[in-house]
């Protein structure tokens, strides 16, 4: 994340694409190289009880129900251990089915106006772990829960079922009933998706549900439908009498769901593989242990190890703490110095080594909503005031690969297009970064004369009369890419006349002000690390309607034309890839253009694991929670490596800090 004139000299002489290309090709020998430790040493096998502890580097944000608050993606695979029987599994071929475990028949029917409506047979025996019986009911309820309209009220966003026919005015308070959502049967119950949202490339997700427990969650309710769609009412009535629909109120749900205790942060009816046994915002720590009542994912697969527990720590932190035995797994490295620590214990029989390629990026955010980085010279000229390749050689000793817009290298769609991508090269040019500010108007001092290079001025704009200073005001948590940018956009700052003011600040306190929780922020940069979903589908991220701006809509930014770029991607018939690519392709076009953050590089990942736990380091790759259900402690009869050809990590929904 860095770079000098010496880099950047060398750049102009051999291309962005040549360096690009030879960066690919030692990611890819480095990809082939041993993952299984040479020797093992068995004498150091723990009891089965006892927990095996996890090192993870992002801190938790505690958001262990939904993404309804947010997108950290430690927090989204927590969830995926906490909650389980999606309707819709997905396979690490990239492949997305209906869960057979959890569905026992499944239909799909269109009416005469193009709305598409799926319906659901559930298993029988679904339980929580209390044993409570999971019934149609819970999925239904879901669907009002997450789309209810006190929500917003709460600080969340009630957008993940905006696709079903009657959202709009069930989530604005309009109607009590959701057409969208019917309740049939004890084990039965349907959605039924608008005309406008198909063909969509993904389809399949857009019938994935999971059940929550009403009586956690909203106690004395309970889910009817009277023919018109579901709803809320008091619980007791006579199920063929109708009955008056009684809305959630925030007051409640500020206790139930998002307070002290609530099942926001505290969830305890749950029917994932694990179930939550202690979690400690404070000290960003969590434990969970097997739900006994799991009947296993879409493959059967129940999970082995016992108790897991969950803390955070810096790269360094972890590695030490994996030497001493105090760490049984070490999850997303990217410190060179501690990749090449993990390296040498593995050649001494001390852990196996996974490593793969990021499914997502590194970047500096924009707050494009708000003056000066609302103006995409701005954030063009600040783009390329970073050095990418220092910060892939340097910093992470060729374990990184530079990134020129929104994609990462372990998304499925990059392998073939890397070409394509590299045209986006965004040099490390200061000089060019000054034409483009004044290009923006940034043309005058504070005091309203015009700008004099090397005289400690600070540029400012003179737009309608008002004067707007180049101010930058750096949200910023601590870690060495940090510091290394830190360290190229001072310099750079100082001789461009941009103000940086730099703010220390914890993870959370970051994202707080990242997702705009109270509706606003007081800084314009942010630097961090996102996860691309296996289903890409940026059309929410960059809509310009105010329902999403937040927690989902990150950049501030409102471009119709990329707006519509990513409907276009997302407007494409399920299967047809091609097409899908192409349309990719030009979404990432005009983001170029627009510039909504500054992209950085795309990482490869590293992990260690204790040698006495199997498969661990061949399924980390599709994210940490599937990696954590399929590690046994029973030696497979032969283990298989991890291939650099593999599908990619998949963490859903996931923006982590780097």
């Amino acid at each position: 994340m860095r770079a000098d004139t010496c880099v950047h000299t060398a750049q102009a002489e051999h291309g962005g694409v040549y360096h690009m290309k030879k960066l690919m090709a030692l990611l890819m020998a480095l990809m082939l190289g041993p993952t299984v430790a040479l020797a093992q040493d068995a004498a150091a096998t723990p009891a089965a009880a006892e927990p095996v502890i996890v090192a993870i580097a992002t801190p938790m944000s505690g958001y262990l129900y939904s993404n309804m608050w947010g997108t950290n993606n430690v927090d989204a695979n927590i969830r995926s251990l906490l909650h389980g029987y999606n309707t819709v599994a997905w396979h690490t071929t990239g492949e997305f089915s209906v869960d057979e475990t959890v569905v026992n028949s499944f239909s799909a029917t269109a009416d005469g106006r193009g709305n598409r409506t799926y319906t659901f047979d559930l298993a029988q025996g679904l339980t929580y772990n209390d044993g409570s019986p999971i019934t149609a009911r819970d999925y239904v309820f879901t669907v009002l829960l997450q789309s209810d309209p006190s929500i917003p009220l709460l600080g969340g966003q009630n957008t993940n079922f905006d696709y079903l026919t009657g959202y709009a005015d069930y989530a604005a308070g309009n109607r009590s009933e959701f057409s969208g959502v019917r309740l049939i049967g004890e084990r039965r119950f349907s959605i039924t998706v608008m005309a406008g949202e198909l063909p969509y490339f993904f389809e399949p997700t857009l019938m994935d549900v999971y059940p929550t427990p009403i009586q956690a969650v909203a106690p004395g309710y309970a889910v009817r439908d009277d023919g018109r769609g579901a709803y809320l009412t008091q619980s007791g009535g006579t199920a063929d009498v109708q009955a008056s629909p009684v809305p959630l109120t925030a007051e409640m749900l500020g206790e139930t769901l998002t307070g002290v205790g609530g099942y926001v942060q505290q969830p305890r009816i749950t029917c994932g593989p694990y179930q939550l046994t202690h979690y400690d915002a404070a000290a960003n720590t969590l434990s969970m242990t097997i739900n006994p009542m799991y009947r296993g994912n879409y493959e059967g697969r129940k999970p082995e190890l016992e108790n897991i527990t969950i803390i955070q720590m810096d790269n360094t932190q972890a590695v030490d703490a994996y030497a001493r035995g105090d760490v049984q797994i070490v999850h997303k490295l990217t410190d060179a110095v501690e990749v090449n620590r993990v390296r040498a214990l593995q050649l001494e029989g001390k852990g196996d080594v996974a490593n793969y390629l990021s499914a997502g990026y590194t970047f500096l955010a924009f707050a494009c909503e708000q003056a000066p980085t609302d103006d995409a010279n701005v954030r063009l000229a600040i783009a390329m005031c970073i050095d990418r390749n220092t910060f892939c050689t340097e910093l992470y000793q060729g374990n990184a690969l530079p990134v020129y817009a929104y994609y990462g290298y372990g998304q499925w769609m990059v392998a073939d297009n890397t070409d394509a991508l590299a045209a986006y090269e965004i040099g490390f040019d200061v000089d060019t970064a000054r034409d483009l500010l004044i290009k923006a108007g940034f043309i005058y001092n504070e005091d309203g004369t015009l700008y004099e290079d090397g005289r400690g001025q600070v540029r400012c704009r003179i737009k309608k009369g008002r004067l707007t200073p180049l101010d930058l005001k750096w949200a910023k948590t601590a870690g060495k890419a940090s510091d290394m940018l830190y360290a190229q956009l001072s310099s750079a700052c100082g001789k461009l006349g941009i103000r940086l003011t730099v703010t220390d600040m914890g993870f959370s306190d970051m994202l707080w002000q990242y997702f705009r929780m109270d509706g606003q922020r007081s800084y314009n940069l942010f630097f961090m690390t996102e996860t691309f979903s296996f289903a890409f589908d940026p059309y929410r991220e960059y809509n310009i309607n105010d329902v999403w701006q937040g927690a989902t809509n990150t950049s501030g930014l409102r471009d119709e034309r990329l707006m519509y770029a990513a409907r276009a991607m997302r407007r494409v018939q399920n299967g047809d890839t091609a097409t899908f690519i192409a349309k990719w392709l030009k979404f990432q076009d005009r983001w170029r253009v627009v510039m909504p953050t500054a992209p950085v590089c795309s990482n490869v990942y590293f992990g260690i694991s204790q040698p006495w736990l199997y498969e661990f380091s061949s399924n980390v790759r599709f994210g940490l929670a599937r990696a954590l259900l399929y590690t046994t402690r029973t030696q497979p009869a032969q283990a298989e490596p991890v291939l650099a050809d593999a599908p990619p990590a998949v963490e859903m929904d996931a923006a982590a800090g780097q």
